[in-house]
């Protein structure tokens, strides 16, 4: 006989874990990173479509999270050389691209999960996942433009 699970305290201890990871920035982005490294290096089941999906995805999520690095230290030198208030005013210069990129792995393979529920074929599947990569990327680097040139003067 099993016995009874105390979901309320396994709750507790999961915000308790996710409310660390918040706290400590460093500690998501190795775990993240390592996924991503383990999509694009391991091996990933699935039709090609939906392969092609999440690797493009993880590559956008790393993009994102590099996003976030940078933003985090631009905004902690500048708080240290005493320029709390441009700190303030430009450490967030990604966060649009920080937000589209780290998006990336949830939009594509749900649009290739979708796909794979209309009964077209794989081939044609996979080329709209590409285009839908090639314009997601697209996306991503107009907002990067954006964001690096609100810090660029001239």
């Amino acid at each position: 006989m099993d016995e009874p699970v105390d979901r309320r305290g396994r709750l507790i201890d999961e915000l308790q874990f996710w409310a660390a990871v918040d706290q400590e920035p460093t500690s998501a982005v190795a775990v993240l990173g390592m996924l991503a490294v383990i999509a694009l290096r391991g091996r990933v089941d699935g039709a090609p479509s939906m392969r092609l999906a999440v690797r493009a995805g993880f590559g956008f999520l790393l993009a994102g999270l590099a996003s976030g690095v940078a933003m985090i230290v631009r905004g902690e030198t500048l708080i240290r050389a005493g320029h709390r208030t441009q700190a303030y005013d430009t450490a967030g210069f990604l966060k649009e691209f920080h937000g589209i990129t780290l998006n990336g792995i949830l939009l594509l393979p749900l649009l290739a999960w979708a796909l794979s529920r209309t009964g077209r074929p794989e081939a044609e599947r996979r080329r709209i996942v590409v285009v839908a990569i090639a314009v997601y990327a697209v996306i991503a680097v107009a907002a990067l433009i954006i964001g690096i040139a609100r810090i660029c003067p001239g």
